[in-house]
This record gives C-alpha cells, sequence and structure tokens, in this order.
C-alpha cells in the first residue's frame, strides 16, 4: 500500500511459494526518496541431504556389492557360477566400514530476516546501514557413529576402548542434528558514477556460531568429527568460516587526462591516444582471522582435543602465534578414563587477511565493429604475506608456527582483449 504524496509511504510483499513463507517490508518514512527503511524475512529449505544419498549411500552395500576373488593356483575351478562365494576366495567387500544417515532425516531449515535504513547525503552519494540476522535449524553433520568409546585402563596400562557395535570398524553417519546462528552489523557508502569516480566502501562486523559448520570439514584446522558423539552440545563454538570484521573497498576512476578531460584537452593524437581514456580500479580487502582448534595428531581418542590449563595468549614465546604450554594432553586414570579435552572447538583465532589489487585500463576502436582494450593489473600489489592459520598440531615441533601462506606473492599482468 502506498500513502498519498507527502505522507509515509510503505510496501508490503509476502510471498508463501515453495520456499518457505517470506516476508518484504520498504518505506518511506518522511515522504521523499531519501531515506528508506527495508525490511524482510523468510524461512528456506536446502537440498543438502541429497549429496550423502547420492555420493555415499547410493554407492557403498546394500546398493552396491563389490565381490573380490584371488585365484587358487591349487584348484581355480572352485570359482564356478553355481557357487558365486566360494570359501577361501574372498567375499563381499565394504560390510566392516559402512555408511550410513538418518532414515527420517529432516531438510534443513534456515531463518533469515534483516533491517535496513539506507539514506541520501547527497545526489550521488548514499549510505547503508543494516542488521543481519540467520539461524539455520537441522543442518547435517558427520559423525563416526561407531567411534571408539574409553571404558578404563587395562592391567598393563594401556587405553581400553569399545564401539558401540563392535562387529562393525569405523561407521560414517550423517544426522539432520546440527544448528547455526549468524548476526551481523552492515555499513555500506556507494558513490554512483559521478565526475568518473565510482566508489563501494562496505564494513561488517558480525557473529557466526554453530555445532558443525560443514559435513566435509576441509578446512584447514577445522576438527573432522564431534570429540565425543555423546556430547554433541560440546561442539557449540564459532564457526570455521566466521571473520569477526571484514572490509571491502572498491573503486573505478577515470583518470582526467585526454580529449574531453580536465587536463591535456587539446593534446595531439597520439598524445591523446596514449595518455587518454584511462580507468583506474583498485579493490582493497581485510579480514580479520578465522578460528581454528587445537588438537592432537597421535590422538589416544580419535578427534582428541586439549585440556585448557592457561592463557593461549600470555606469555608467548618468539616466533609463535600462540603459547602451547597453555595446552596439556589429558590423562586417563582407571576411575577417570575419560580422554575428551575440556578446552573447546575453534577457541583459536588465526592470522588477519590483507590485500590490493590495482588495475589500469583502457579502450579504444579498432575499426567500427572491433574494439581493443589494454589492462595492466597488479594482484597483491603491495606484496602483503598473508599466513593460513599457524600449525595446530600440539604433538608436532613446529607448533603454533607459520609455515603456509593464503595467498600468491605480488603479481603483474598485461593483457589484450578484443571486442567485437
Amino acid at each position: 500500500m502506498s500513502g498519498d504524496p507527502g505522507y509515509p509511504e510503505t510496501l508490503v510483499e509476502k510471498d508463501t511459494s515453495n520456499f518457505g513463507p517470506r516476508l518484504g517490508l520498504a518505506a518511506r518514512p518522511f515522504g521523499n526518496a531519501r531515506t528508506v527503511l527495508r525490511g524482510g524475512a523468510g524461512i528456506y529449505y536446502s537440498l543438502e541431504s541429497f549429496n550423502p544419498i547420492r555420493q555415499q549411500l547410493a554407492v557403498t552395500y546394500p546398493f552396491i556389492v563389490r565381490e573380490q576373488f584371488s585365484r587358487l593356483s591349487s584348484d581355480s575351478s572352485l570359482l564356478r557360477f553355481d557357487n558365486p562365494f566360494p570359501a577361501g576366495l574372498g567375499g563381499v567387500q565394504g560390510l566392516t566400514t559402512p555408511f550410513g544417515m538418518e532414515a527420517a532425516y529432516q531438510a534443513p531449515e534456515f531463518y533469515q530476516y534483516n533491517a535496513t535504513v539506507e539514506r541520501e547525503l547527497r545526489y550521488d552519494v548514499s549510505v547503508e546501514i543494516g542488521y543481519v540476522g540467520s539461524q539455520g535449524r537441522h543442518l547435517g553433520r558427520r559423525f563416526n557413529l561407531n567411534q571408539p568409546i574409553p571404558v578404563g585402563l587395562t592391567a598393563n596400562g594401556t587405553l581400553a576402548t569399545v564401539r558401540p557395535y563392535p562387529q562393525f570398524g569405523d561407521i560414517q553417519y550423517q544426522s539432520q542434528t546440527a544448528s547455526s546462528k549468524y548476526n551481523a552489523l552492515q555499513v555500506a557508502l556507494r558513490r554512483r558514477t559521478g565526475d568518473g569516480l565510482t566508489a563501494l566502501v562496505s564494513y561488517t562486523f558480525s557473529r557466526a556460531y554453530d555445532n558443525a559448520s560443514s559435513t566435509n570439514n576441509s578446512t584447514t584446522g577445522t576438527q573432522k568429527f564431534p570429540q565425543d558423539i555423546r556430547d554433541l552440545a560440546a561442539e557449540w563454538s564459532l564457526s570455521d568460516f566466521h571473520r569477526e570484521h571484514q572490509f571491502t573497498g572498491s573503486v573505478n576512476y577515470e583518470l582526467p587526462f585526454g580529449r574531453s578531460r580536465r587536463f591535456l584537452a587539446s593534446a595531439g593524437g597520439l598524445t591523446s591516444a596514449l595518455l587518454g581514456g584511462w580507468q583506474a580500479n583498485s579493490i582493497v580487502t581485510l579480514l580479520s582471522g578465522r578460528p581454528f582448534t587445537p588438537q592432537y595428531a597421535a590422538a589416544d581418542i580419535s578427534q582428541q582435543r586439549p585440556d585448557l590449563v592457561g592463557d593461549s595468549q600470555a606469555n608467548i614465546p618468539a616466533g609463535l602465534a600462540f603459547n602451547p604450554a597453555a595446552f596439556a594432553r589429558p590423562v586417563a586414570t582407571a576411575q577417570a578414563p575419560n580422554l575428551y579435552g575440556d578446552a573447546g572447538r575453534n577457541i583459536l583465532i588465526g592470522p588477519p587477511f590483507k590485500n590490493v589489487d590495482l588495475s589500469f585500463s583502457k579502450s579504444f576502436r579498432a575499426t567500427r565493429d572491433v574494439k581493443l582494450q589494454v589492462r595492466i593489473e597488479s594482484f597483491n600489489l603491495f606484496n602483503a604475506t598473508n599466513f593460513q592459520v599457524p600449525v595446530f598440531l600440539l604433538d608436532q615441533s613446529d607448533v603454533a608456527r607459520y609455515t603456509s601462506t593464503a595467498n600468491e606473492a605480488r603479481e603483474w599482468q598485461v593483457a589484450l582483449k578484443m571486442l567485437f
């Protein structure tokens, strides 16, 4: 609905399609277009669960049965069509380490909502401030359903474990029991093209939490499976992809040189052709570090985290990213065989990321139907070194040291593009 000119104007849209109910709102509270309020909310569903069905369950027992036979030189006649599983010639494969999934799984649900206010500061500049939130329910998580559980110490002092299903080995299982939460303040400053300058600057302050960030868990420093399948609540923490601060700035500027420009407006044909018509483009990216989990490579139990015995950010030795002495390996006793460390998931934050790219481009017409574009581009202009998370395995000799980078060194490239 909309009001008469001079009164607040509001537009409400409601969508109840198969994606779930969605509601959008836009209003001009002061009766003009200089200030606009916007808001929206919706429920969305994911098809995430089809991937494990197609990629895991559909290619394993009992939907696919693999058989392996070995030729017996003493009596190869044992292998016959009327005896497809002869003793001593192998057998059905893949029965000891199956895959599994909830039979009555629920589709992942996402509840998203936002509210923003946009204000025009001048005819070509506007600022937008908004809140963005999201909650996820019934998200997928994978874990070893048959994880060995410590139950005590043997007579010789070694750890004794019992599997919930002793007739099997590891069982990779997917359940739709994970959840997530995201809240963010977003600020953007926009300048529409004017005097050859276009700019967009944006900043996000956010918090992302979950108890399983993805089903693949392939990011460096993440924990592949939950530490204790009997205590999934202990996995709630900052998300693997969490970045508290994110800043991005992009600028496009038509340089004021050449014909019809501020400088060299009356320059000759060759000078104008060489110096005129250039455009500069730059992108600046600044990100705070992402979380990672301290753990052990040679764990007493699978996915073992340490006990937290100090402040990892205090008394950091020279050259290290955190203090490894703040962590200790859990010790099992006959009375308390619990080897699950009390240090949380994703309790450490990696290094920040910073990068500046710069390019110059110029287009000119070669023929009536052909245009050429020359591009000179620099990636990582200031040759900044951005590191991956430090070594997070506490039993490694190089623990807490940076050993790999997250970006390439500075690169320059020159390109010629033909448009026709």
